[in-house]
């Protein structure tokens, strides 16, 4: 990667790149949290099928971490329906790769499947990050 789409990635200020990081980060632990406490919430008490539950969980989740993403670790205020568009497509696609390293690692390799998880996080954050700075959340102009 040039210095020029580094710096654009940055938008040119290392600082700013890596509060965007942990905020982006602390935002995904809480969607991981809503989604996780979703599922079990709908299935122990509610008593709702696991994939159904699983769905909702993954539905809330994604709609808090689109807002929180967009106003708090991006700080995009403008054109909210295609940065939503762009922001689900980025997740879907992330979903699509957690399934690829997934099924890779641990029906290919035979690897331990926490292993694979660890190299979902790494691998899916990151494309993850990257695409909603560079596209979901791109500033205009």
């Amino acid at each position: 990667m040039t210095r020029l789409r580094l710096a654009r990635l940055a938008d040119g200020d290392w600082s700013t790149l890596l509060a965007r990081l942990i905020r982006y980060g602390l935002v995904g632990i809480l969607g991981t949290i809503l989604h996780m406490g979703t599922l079990v919430l709908l299935v122990e008490v509610f008593t709702v099928a696991v994939v159904p539950a699983s769905v909702t969980g993954f539905l809330l989740a994604l709609a808090v971490s689109f807002l929180l993403n967009r106003h708090w670790v991006f700080g995009v205020r403008q054109r909210p329906l295609r940065a939503a568009f762009r922001y689900t497509v980025v997740s879907l696609t992330g979903l699509g790769l957690n399934v690829a390293i997934m099924t890779l690692v641990v029906h290919w390799l035979q690897w331990w499947y926490v292993w694979g998880m660890g190299l979902v996080i790494v691998v899916v954050t990151t494309v993850n990050f990257t695409l909603n700075q560079c596209w979901s959340f791109a500033r205009q102009g």
